[in-house]
């Protein structure tokens, strides 16, 4: 992608790293109150890479992986689940130092290229890469022991939704997350589909449906559609993959609007 020039691809990379936490959030991979770290360190034949550690207990389904590879889009991307034990272990990249008397003529554990980047004409005798380098990054709150609890909208009293679910799928404009759960609501398996229609279509396919008896409406981000509702208004080309997850799913209606009464509410439905 980036020929032989590990240059562009740190400069592209560490630009590409704070736009890859934001597009996960968008893509529902985790939260956006959640914690995050990251560390910068270089490998042997001196191309960069980046540890990144994110809190989210949930596993990745195969669909979310191959999201977060193509959101990443500049290389090979390696999904773990770490517990609490191997975290300490994964943590030692915070001391993993940028001095180290055993790397090469310089002494560094950065390549050479990396201290010789000067902007030019910018009269800057410093390194351009170290004018804004950073090898080690956090989220605000990761650094305290426990979480704040994140301010609660007020419900509208319409409705009883945090937000409107019109704007809940205009964020969500080209795809949406089906997932298959069992009989009490645990989560069994999802993917997301792509919409063939546009999502005031959508919106129109469920609330039609909530409104006749054909679905319900359990949170702004929960909503439960008939197979037909959904099957009409997804791309062709994923309808298989619908079928696939049809197959796992146990939750029905009145599973579903038992729930809205419980006031229990599942991430996504």
């Amino acid at each position: 992608m980036f020929g032989d020039c590990p240059l562009t691809a740190y400069l592209v990379g560490k630009d590409r790293v704070r736009r890859f936490l934001e597009a996960g959030r968008v893509a529902g991979l985790w939260e956006r109150e959640c914690w995050w770290c990251w560390k910068l360190e270089f490998q042997k034949d001196g191309w960069a890479h980046w540890h990144l550690i994110i809190d989210r207990t949930r596993k990745f389904s195969y669909e979310e992986m191959r999201t977060i590879h193509k959101i990443w889009g500049l290389g090979r991307t390696n999904c773990r689940r770490i517990s609490k034990s191997i975290f300490g272990y994964q943590f030692k990249y915070v001391f993993k130092g940028v001095y180290q008397d055993d790397t090469g003529e310089n002494g560094l554990a950065v390549p050479q290229w990396f201290l010789d980047y000067y902007v030019p004409g910018s009269g800057d005798t410093r390194p351009a890469s170290f004018a804004r380098a950073r090898f080690w990054q956090t989220s605000k709150g990761f650094y305290t022991s426990a979480r704040k609890p994140a301010p609660q909208a007020k419900p509208q009293v319409s409705s009883m939704l945090p937000r409107p679910v019109s704007e809940v799928l205009q964020d969500r404009a080209s795809a949406v997350l089906v997932v298959a759960r069992s009989r009490s609501g645990r989560y069994r398996r999802s993917v997301r589909l792509r919409l063939g229609v546009s999502y005031q279509q959508f919106i129109r396919v469920h609330l039609w449906g909530a409104e006749n008896g054909a679905g319900c409406t359990l949170s702004a981000r929960s909503f439960v559609l008939d197979t037909y509702g959904i099957n009409q208004t997804i791309e062709k080309t994923d309808k298989w993959k619908l079928q696939q997850l049809l197959q796992e799913n146990r939750l029905t209606l009145r599973k579903a609007l038992q729930l809205r009464l419980d006031r229990k509410t599942l991430e996504t439905c």
